[in-house]
């Protein structure tokens, strides 16, 4: 596994620089894209949501930080607000599945 990946990056660089205008194609944006995709089906709850949104507003505030230092600070605003409302909202039981009744009673 770890010969596969050395030579895919090898590959990957050497075959990489020799294809012409790869910033027109978009790729940075289909990445991230590709990663919001992936991430929203696992917000389901109020804590997840708030997490996910705190961090994106100080993304978008911290965008122009150097060394993508505002990407780090937003993570952590999201980690400490997700583990902050966990903590402050308490947790509703899980509702009961009510069975169909017999037809035949």
């Amino acid at each position: 596994m770890y010969l596969a990946w050395q030579v895919s990056t090898l590959l990957g660089l050497t075959v990489g620089q020799r294809i012409p205008d790869t910033q027109g194609w978009g790729m940075d944006f289909a990445m991230s894209v590709t990663f919001i995709g992936m991430m929203v089906p696992y917000v389901v709850t109020l804590p997840m949501g708030l997490a996910v949104l705190s961090a994106g507003g100080f993304a978008l505030l911290t965008f122009g930080w150097p060394h993508k230092l505002g990407l780090i600070f937003s993570v952590l605003v999201g980690v400490l607000v997700g583990y902050w409302m966990e903590t402050q909202i308490p947790e509703s039981p899980e509702p009961q599945a009510s069975l169909p009744r017999d037809p035949v009673e």
